[in-house]
């Protein structure tokens, strides 16, 4: 969630709505002589919930690589950064906070700037849900946290976690981010 000071200041068309993110990370490989990392992602994923557990059986579809706004609705990184075309997600509960993700679709594969092609894929995996990281400036009282927290999410699903980062803005304004841990 974004902080309410550096939307106001920098960047007053950024929502201050969540925005939820999918990251799955698969084992090292070699191309040539290069190790690579390759990782599937979703960084604007289209949810409004209020409790982490409605993620159980949450699913969405997309055919074009981007949204309205431009945005890409997921990436596939193999050697570069290329966009899902078209996708299918879905998460179904395994117990506690972890989750069976299935994710299919067809992505762009670039090997180099001369290789490009539209690959197919498919896959499952469980992951696990960490939590929600929140910024907040120093323009914010503990109170006015957990109640910008709580306009969002349901509190009694979350235990206000450790401040995870500080720093400060180029104005000199204190900014954290701090992380709110799913509650069992």
């Amino acid at each position: 969630m974004n902080d309410p000071y550096w939307v106001r200041e920098f960047a007053p068309d950024h929502p201050l709505t969540p925005k939820w993110s999918l990251e799955l990370f698969f084992e090292q490989g070699v191309i040539g002589e290069d190790q690579y990392e390759p990782h599937v992602y979703h960084h604007s994923l289209p949810l409004t919930l209020r409790s982490w557990r409605q993620l159980a059986d949450f699913a969405c579809e997309w055919n074009e690589p981007t949204d309205e706004s431009g945005k890409p609705k997921g990436g596939f990184y193999l050697w570069q950064h290329g966009s899902i075309i078209e996708g299918r997600l879905s998460f179904h509960r395994v117990g506690g906070t972890c989750f069976r993700v299935e994710w299919s679709g067809v992505c762009e594969t670039l090997i180099d700037d001369s290789a490009q092609s539209a690959s197919p894929f498919n896959l499952t995996a469980e992951t696990e849900f960490t939590g929600v990281t929140m910024a907040a400036s120093d323009s914010e009282s503990e109170s006015d946290v957990q109640e910008r927290f709580a306009l969002c999410f349901e509190a009694s699903d979350f235990l206000r976690g450790e401040d995870v980062w500080q720093g400060s803005y180029d104005s000199g304004m204190g900014v954290r981010q701090i992380l709110f841990k799913p509650r069992l």
